[in-house]
């Protein structure tokens, strides 16, 4: 029998789940109406219009919506189901805007079923499909050295500006359009549910960019460093240092090694005033989203922030005349 399998990862579903789903989908059907299966992080869920079955579980390997009491959005990719019974099903999803679909098809199964209605593929698909995160635009190239820094190191060839380059290991330059080099698309996006954040990094690379030229003339124009012009500078420099492949990489290598919470808990140091604070802090959600599991891009984005924050704060007071 087909199914429709929505799939978020490179990655297939795996051996074990599919031949779970072939053995028991025909069985399955003569009950209850087959409607999708659905990747996660770790597992596949298999959906009709009365359980949700989780195929790679070998205990309580399904959930009859008239079980679930409350659905909660408990982290970044994570949703937790509570049962009458007061037990707790974890699901990871792959990404934020995946978590919050399941979410809602989760509440039309369960209030459709409680009211008698058969849920139909439709029904949830129409869900996926109108649920999406906006991003203009969709496809966007991210500088990880801005424009109006490389035009200092530049010439106008036309209607463009141009930078001489030399790759190393290489014995002629290159000429190279600034609108390209050094970018990459959707570097700096991250991955959320809410309109406000998967542009946030690149919006706060933007501002600082605006002021580079003011920071600029005032050094030139003034035989002191003003306030105004130095708070640029200690802001501009981390945001500069963090948009770099060589402390990308060095953040991600330190994220993927034994060092990744002595590192996490340095950097997030600069919000709390002691010890029992940061306790504190590590109980929250937003902590358990950068410090377990796999390092994505998104993750490693939230992470820059924060570090570029670090910097900034113990790399600001010091000030030259």
């Amino acid at each position: 029998m087909d199914y429709n399998f929505y799939s978020r990862k490179a990655e297939s579903i795996t051996q074990k789940q599919l031949d779970w789903i072939d053995e028991n989908i025909e069985s399955i059907s003569q009950e209850e109406g087959i409607l999708f299966v659905f990747q996660g992080d770790y597992e596949t869920l298999f959906f009709t219009d009365s359980h949700l079955y989780f195929p790679n579980r070998t205990t309580k390997r399904k959930i009859n919506y008239s079980e679930i009491k409350k659905i909660r959005r408990a982290g970044d990719t994570l949703l937790e189901l509570r049962t009458v019974e007061s037990e707790v099903y974890s699901i990871v999803l792959v990404t934020a805007v995946d978590k919050v679909k399941i979410f809602q098809v989760l509440e039309l199964l369960v209030e459709n079923f409680k009211a008698g209605i058969k849920t139909t593929f439709d029904d949830a698909h129409q869900i996926f499909n109108e649920f999406t995160v906006l991003k203009h635009p969709p496809k966007q190239f991210q500088h990880k050295l801005p424009q109006v820094y490389l035009k200092q190191f530049g010439y106008l060839n036309g209607n463009q500006w141009k930078v001489s380059v030399l790759q190393k290991g290489e014995k002629f330059i290159r000429q190279k359009s600034i609108g390209n080099f050094t970018s990459e698309t959707n570097v700096f996006d991250i991955e959320s549910e809410d309109d406000r954040f998967p542009r946030i990094f690149e919006s706060l690379n933007t501002d600082l960019e605006n002021l580079y030229h003011e920071m600029l003339k005032d050094i030139s124009d003034n035989k002191v460093v003003s306030d105004k012009c130095w708070a640029i500078i200690t802001q501009l420099t981390p945001n500069l240092m963090v948009r770099s492949d060589y402390w990308r990489s060095f953040v991600n290598d330190i994220l993927n090694s034994p060092n990744k919470i002595a590192f996490l808990d340095v950097t997030l140091s600069v919000h709390v005033n002691s010890n029992e604070e940061l306790r504190e802090l590590k109980t929250k959600d937003f902590y358990k989203i950068i410090s377990e599991g796999e390092i994505t891009q998104t993750k490693l984005n939230k992470i820059l922030i924060h570090f570029l924050n670090y910097i900034f704060r113990n790399y600001s007071g010091a000030k030259i005349k």
